[in-house]
């Protein structure tokens, strides 16, 4: 267990916020951080802190997760799919254009899924520190949607960024339905060590009860914490689509001839050259009362409604 300190406010400089625009770009700047947006979309282009590199990809919504052998007992890649579709396929528009205030630099982006499933808006706010704080809200989702597999939202960061802290239980992955083996605590391990390679891939390395996570490279980190709501958090080194179920040619069957079995195997996971930060508000429950059938039990689901939840990504320089 690691108990090292992550650093405090002291260690970010607040400055004069400056907007302003290039190659139909808005760049907001506010002490060491930069963040430079797409006019159109509001989608993050770069990200540096102290001239390192934070990302250079937007933070986007996420509804779906690869399905685990339980989901796949209950045909959850097709009952869930139009979250899946609501995740890959969506427009995305700038709402309301960078503005200054006493509290920082703020704007605002609105995500359409093309199957109109719901409606997502992020409010976004470099503050006086040049942390930027995530306000999210899922608004009108239609009656008749499935339930949710997930609500949260993923960052891709350089491969650099390749130690995960968290605040929350651990030290291996808890799901809602399975976190008694869990002990909260201070935890550290490399990225890829956080999951776990199934002899088929699925979804994997989620962490429960997160006060704060942070991902850390030598000489530079971001620190995220919820606001008045504990998060669930993971991290891969690589994408989702890895861990994604791919059916076999031969229709082929689990041995009790009742769940479809992926082509796909664990030891085929590619570590790629980039992570990504699932930062999440909640995550179905696993489920596995059997694994041909039974669903997750209701208090661990996520019905679709409205949601809405916070949190705050703070960069820092490692001491």
């Amino acid at each position: 267990m690691n108990y090292s300190m992550l650093p405090d406010d002291s260690t970010l400089t607040a400055s004069n916020l400056d907007i302003s625009s290039r190659n139909n770009s808005f760049i907001l700047k506010n002490g060491q951080s930069e963040i430079t947006i797409d006019q159109r979309t509001g989608g993050i282009q770069t990200w540096k802190f102290n001239k390192e590199l934070i990302t250079e990809n937007s933070i986007k919504p996420n509804f779906w997760r690869a399905p685990t052998y339980n989901d796949l007992g209950n045909n959850m890649q097709e009952w869930a799919k139009p979250w899946k579709t609501a995740t890959e396929f969506i427009t995305v528009k700038l709402l309301k254009k960078p503005v200054k205030s006493d509290k920082g630099i703020s704007y605002s982006v609105k995500y359409l899924p093309k199957n109109a499933i719901d409606e997502i808006e992020i409010d976004y706010l470099l503050n006086n520190k040049g942390s930027l704080e995530v306000d999210y809200h899922l608004r009108n989702v239609k009656k008749d949607a499935p339930l949710i597999p997930r609500i949260g939202m993923y960052m891709i960061l350089p491969q650099k960024f390749s130690m995960f802290e968290w605040f929350g239980l651990g030290p291996h992955e808890t799901y809602a339905d399975r976190k008694l083996s869990g002990k909260t605590g201070i935890w550290s391990l490399p990225v890829e060590k956080t999951i776990h390679r199934y002899p088929r891939p699925q979804e994997t390395g989620n962490r429960t009860e997160v006060r704060w996570m942070s991902l850390n490279s030598d000489t530079v980190g971001i620190k995220i914490s919820g606001n008045k709501n504990l998060l669930n958090g993971s991290v891969w080194p690589f994408n989702i689509e890895q861990l994604e179920y791919s059916p076999g040619t031969n229709g082929a069957k689990s041995a009790s001839g009742l769940v479809p079995v992926s082509s796909k195997h664990g030891a085929d996971i590619e570590i790629k050259d980039f992570t990504r930060l699932n930062i999440d508000f909640k995550q179905m429950g696993v489920g596995g009362d059997t694994s041909w059938g039974r669903p997750v039990h209701d208090e661990y689901t996520i019905p679709p409604k409205s949601y809405s939840y916070r949190f705050i990504i703070k960069p820092y320089l490692k001491r």
